[in-house]
């Protein structure tokens, strides 16, 4: 069965089960544009970004919510057509359905966030076995400070208390205009592309901090061409854009740092999380900051010079030892779908909402 068909399957199931839920359905983006303010998901300096781009936002939501294809599905429940609370996840990586723009409106009748959480949890229970889906993993970016994420997904985490079921991941988030915009050129730096040795190197990095399923996850384990190929070719196909690029900071040929260049259309994630640099330092001894600075500038400058980009460097303690503004702290959060029936345990727990497994 093709994806799009088991989508439409999946919205009557859930429909069937809950008369207020919905699965890609068709939605007023103007309804749904309210929604993210009420919730407060869309907030004035978010508000800003989108403003300055509002056709391009208006027409990309048009092709995610009011089409159904194989790489992104929504949630939403909704009662005497007003939205109360919304979910969505992406086929962004190859083996990783990323979810993100989970909003709800409180109301203890409704229960609304935890109701698009438990279909999102059936979604992923009815797909991740099919080879179509290519789900391995689920994942999600979230700020700790955030209490539902972080009892829900930094819970689940804690609770299973071993990484390479649920690992959990700090990066600092910062806007450009935090970056130090020197032009000094420093010619002890190189950026070149990376190559497979660079991605053994960075892969024995990250395990010798804790052995989780980040660098999985992100498809960092071996460079491939070909599934890289054809995800972007789904994205074109409904006409949306995902292109990564993968590059190595040299430092007199040592590798200090691997940087990810993500570029996709505009508000495909509303914090720009698909649509950044992600720097992974490798040699953080070596590596100094006006160095890593006049690196990203020259990124930046190459791969989006019309945008406002966020970066996020990992790992965290690089961050902090070398006094680096940063304006946010996410968190990643990655499941491996072998242990979906120990989270779905965890939600139980918490909730008291048994997932209704079809």
């Amino acid at each position: 069965m093709a994806i799009e068909d088991k989508v439409r399957l999946a919205s009557l199931l859930h429909n069937a089960n809950h008369i207020n839920a919905h699965v890609c359905t068709k939605i007023d983006l103007d309804e749904l544009w309210n929604f993210f303010f009420e919730t407060g998901f869309i907030y004035p300096y978010k508000y800003s970004n989108i403003h300055d781009n509002k056709i391009e936002f208006k027409d990309i939501y048009e092709k995610l919510y009011n089409n159904i294809q194989n790489i992104a599905v929504n949630f939403i429940y909704r009662n005497k057509g007003k939205i109360y609370g919304h979910m969505s996840t992406i086929h962004f990586y190859n083996k990783t359905w990323l979810i993100h723009h989970h909003a709800a409106l409180s109301s203890p009748k409704h229960k609304a966030g935890l109701i698009v959480l438990n279909q999102i949890g059936r979604f992923v229970n009815e797909f991740h076995r099919q080879p179509s889906t290519n789900m391995k993993y689920v994942a999600c970016y979230f700020r700790p400070d955030n209490k539902f994420p972080n009892l829900v997904f930094g819970g689940v985490a804690r609770k299973l208390n071993d990484a390479k079921k649920c690992s959990l991941d700090k990066f600092a988030y910062i806007r450009r205009n935090n970056i130090d915009s020197s032009k000094h050129n420093y010619k002890s730096i190189q950026i070149e592309p990376t190559c497979r040795n660079d991605l053994i190197k960075l892969r024995e990095c990250y395990e010798d901090i804790i052995p989780g399923n980040m660098i999985k996850a992100f498809d960092l384990e071996e460079i491939n061409t070909k599934n890289e190929t054809s995800l972007n070719k789904e994205f074109e196909r409904i006409g949306l854009t995902r292109k990564r690029i993968i590059l190595s900071i040299k430092k007199y040929k040592h590798l200090v740092a691997i940087v990810v260049i993500n570029i996709s259309d505009f508000g495909l994630n509303l914090s720009e999380l698909t649509n950044c640099l992600q720097v992974f330092v490798v040699s953080p001894n070596i590596l100094n900051i006006k160095e890593l600075n006049r690196a990203l500038n020259k990124l930046i400058d190459t791969y989006y010079p019309h945008g406002e980009i966020p970066t996020l460097i990992y790992p965290f303690n690089y961050v902090e030892r070398n006094k680096i503004h940063y304006d946010k702290i996410y968190n990643f959060w990655v499941l491996n779908l072998e242990y979906l029936d120990e989270y779905f345990d965890y939600i139980y727990k918490i909730t008291r909402q048994k997932i209704n497994i079809i």
